[in-house]
């Protein structure tokens, strides 16, 4: 009799374990807590990017614009780029090339600088390069 009893005691307690449930979400929680923050990480850079080499078009363009409408010197060109290209205390590569039928401005860019998180160095290289070229209005 002593056996049935312990068998009884040990299906009890089994029976109990098995219906509790409690910690099982803070154990689902714990492991997908990484998932989670490397997806934030992620779209953080995505965004960030993206949002950096589009407002380093449109400089690059509007300054090109105002290039070859004879606007500015290339001197001053130079210095608004890299003022309005500047970004977190970092200040891209900038070009500006005038020749006689156009002009070329260029901004250059390390690719870790602009995704300060990291996670997309292996997808971006070394640099992103924004080249916008105009033609140069006559006088």
């Amino acid at each position: 009799m002593g056996n049935l009893k312990i068998r009884r005691t040990l299906k009890r307690m089994i029976h109990a374990y098995n219906k509790d449930t409690e910690g099982t979400v803070s154990i689902e929680f714990v492991l997908w807590l990484p998932v989670f923050l490397l997806f934030i990480l992620v779209t953080a850079d995505l965004s960030l990017v993206f949002t950096r080499q589009s407002n380093q078009w449109s400089i690059s363009h509007e300054t090109a614009r105002i290039l070859s409408r004879h606007g500015m010197t290339a001197a001053d060109a130079q210095d608004y780029v890299e003022n309005q290209a500047r970004f977190s205390g970092y200040t891209p590569k900038v070009e500006i090339e005038v020749t006689d039928s156009d002009v070329t401005v260029i901004i250059i860019a390390k690719a870790q600088k602009m995704a300060p998180f990291g996670t997309l160095g292996f997808a971006l290289g070394n640099t992103i390069t924004t080249k916008v070229k105009q033609t140069l209005e006559p006088i």
